[in-house]
């Protein structure tokens, strides 16, 4: 469980802090950052479990471009690169 909150409750945190600060600035899609923040953390965890009960199943480097980019449009509305950053 120490794991699981840590990963979870304190990860999202985290990542909430960095977004209602990018909410400020007007950089997110609507919506509340901790619930942006709770669902980018559960996306991850989600994808993570998977990829631990499935080895080999996925190409890790596409595993992990693949989910920085869906975590990016989640919270961003866009990837760096169609923002043209």
């Amino acid at each position: 469980m120490h794991v699981r909150a840590r990963f979870v409750d304190e990860g999202c945190t985290l990542f909430s802090k960095r977004i209602q600060r990018d909410a400020r600035a007007g950089l997110t899609v609507g919506g509340s950052p901790d619930l942006i923040a709770k669902m980018a953390v559960h996306l991850r965890g989600i994808m993570f479990a998977d990829v631990y009960a499935n080895p080999g199943a996925y190409d890790e480097d596409e595993l992990i471009e693949t989910l920085t980019d869906a975590i990016l449009r989640l919270v961003y509305g866009a990837t760096p690169a169609e923002a043209g950053h």
